[in-house]
């Protein structure tokens, strides 16, 4: 153990790991061998840190996608009671219900964290649906307006 604090203190360098999947990298001054092939570690760490981030936040948006699945048969089928399971918020059930209405989002927004290296949110897909859900208002709104006869003749 002393050998290891003395060559934290000698390097200035130290990974310091924590419950779940935080990391942290304390650089000192003065960079050596050592330093390098150990940031060249922490590196690799991080990276495959990250890599489990995004692979179990796609999974709990799947997992909220079968959530949002299974609740809005339950409350069709109490259409008079609206059960909601406890533990899930009326907020949760109402977002998990719009998700699992547009699959091909969540598969948008898991693509679109890989790209940009970033982690894909329950907030981004809700983003995007709203998004998307506006511009085909705006395509609908932008669309003639026309009155038909019982023919269907224009007016």
């Amino acid at each position: 153990m002393k050998d290891a604090d003395s060559i934290n203190k000698l390097c200035g360098l130290r990974l310091v790991f924590s419950s779940g999947l935080r990391t942290e990298l304390r650089v000192g001054y003065g960079v050596g061998e050592r330093e390098i092939i150990k940031l060249d570690l922490a590196t690799g760490v991080r990276e495959q840190k990250k890599e489990e981030a995004t692979m179990l936040a796609g999974a709990l948006l799947d997992a909220e996608v079968r959530v949002g699945k299974i609740l809005k048969i339950d409350v069709q089928a109490h259409t008079h009671q609206k059960k909601i399971p406890e533990g899930i918020t009326r907020k949760q059930s109402s977002q998990f219900q719009m998700m699992s209405d547009h699959p091909e989002v969540i598969e948008q927004v898991k693509a679109e964290a890989v790209e940009n290296d970033d982690l894909p949110t329950r907030t981004e897909v809700l983003r995007k649906i709203k998004e998307n859900s506006e511009n085909s208002e705006k395509k609908a709104l932008s669309k003639p307006f026309t009155f038909q006869n019982k023919i269907g003749e224009n007016v």
